[in-house]
């Protein structure tokens, strides 16, 4: 057995314990249950009170972390960037827990497909999402076609300036799907194993990424708000791209969806 090989199984055992022996995952990482009452970001913000029609608990996107893979799998792993990566799919509530977490899907793999199987496989209903998403009535999707990122509307008082309907719906969208993207800062920032890929089996790179997540829930329900949490992060140092989503929902789903939409678009705008 070689050095690499022992510490491998040494990985291998401490995951294993953190994720299936005390249940850590299921403790710390869970959807609300259905009694829980609306997050206080969006019942103390008049500027979000139209989202409490769909009773909105988070945000969900994907994330790429770097992995070793062997050579024969490079192409589906490898990212935009040109790195090869996995592309984790989490939940994350809107005091930055995560309330859900998939790992192993390769980064060549549509958001939406990761979404389908998480929904397929384990009962997850999932909140606020971006536009690698499809619109239906659970996951409510950003109008495609007008602006989006935080970037676009800040500064001066002309960015700042809603040009319609959708375009200050996209906004407030954008605005609560935000702490998502400050949840992966937080992540990445205090693990650097999740910067930077590791020569472990891919199994155990998946275990890393998922205990990672565990601890960052670890730590903010028991001690709150460490250097991490408090420290300032750029909003627009995660914007990427928007995708085209892939329609994989059907059709009642999406009419469902679009009329939700709409009527939350609707309430924003007359009540701006």
């Amino acid at each position: 057995m070689t050095f690499l090989d022992e510490e491998d199984e040494y990985w291998d055992e401490v995951l294993g314990i953190m994720i299936n022996e005390v249940e850590l995952r299921n403790e710390y990482i869970q959807m609300p249950t259905s009694n829980v009452g609306m997050h206080q970001k969006i019942r103390d913000n008049p500027l979000f009170h139209p989202f409490k029609m769909m009773n909105a608990i988070g945000a969900i996107d994907g994330t790429h972390i770097p992995v070793v893979v062997r050579k024969n799998k490079q192409l589906r792993y490898r990212c935009r960037k040109g790195f090869t990566s996995q592309n984790m799919m989490v939940a994350c509530s809107f005091d930055h827990q995560f309330l859900f977490v998939c790992t192993g899907w390769e980064s060549s793999a549509a958001d939406m497909r990761v979404l389908r199987w998480c929904c397929g496989s384990g009962g997850f209903t999932a909140p606020e999402v971006d536009s690698g998403y499809a619109n239906t009535d659970r996951f409510l999707a950003p109008y495609r076609g007008e602006r989006y990122h935080l970037s676009q509307f800040d500064g001066n008082a002309r960015a700042c300036r809603h040009r319609g309907p959708r375009d200050l719906y996209n906004h407030r969208h954008a605005q609560l799907r935000n702490v998502i993207e400050k949840a992966f800062g937080i992540l990445k920032r205090r693990f650097k194993v999740l910067r930077q890929a590791t020569p472990f089996p891919y199994k155990v790179q998946c275990r890393i990424a998922l205990a990672c997540c565990i601890i960052h829930n670890f730590i903010k329900r028991h001690q709150g708000n460490d250097m991490y949490f408090n420290m300032a992060m750029d909003p627009f140092s995660q914007d990427e791209q928007q995708e085209e989503p892939i329609p994989l929902v059907g059709i009642d789903d999406s009419r469902r969806g679009e009329a939700l939409r709409g009527m939350i678009t609707e309430q924003l705008w007359n009540n701006r």
